[in-house]
């Protein structure tokens, strides 16, 4: 999800993306052509964990600008 954001250093958009925390992955590595036939069962909880990446302006005398 974009939303913008409006700030001294900051300009453009805020990017958010968040995914549950897996506590369990039984039957691993039997769904795969040398294992099969088989079944995963992944388990996953919330809340989850939570990444913000901001797009801000770069300073004049930044490096690699």
């Amino acid at each position: 999800m974009a939303e913008p954001v409006i700030g001294a250093d900051h300009v453009g958009l805020a990017f958010r993306a968040t995914a549950p925390v897996r506590v369990a992955d039984v039957g691993g590595w039997t769904d795969t052509w040398f294992g099969s036939p088989g079944r995963v069962c992944h388990l996953a909880v919330g809340p989850g964990v939570v990444a913000t990446a901001t797009v801000r302006a770069a300073a004049p005398d930044e490096p690699g600008r």
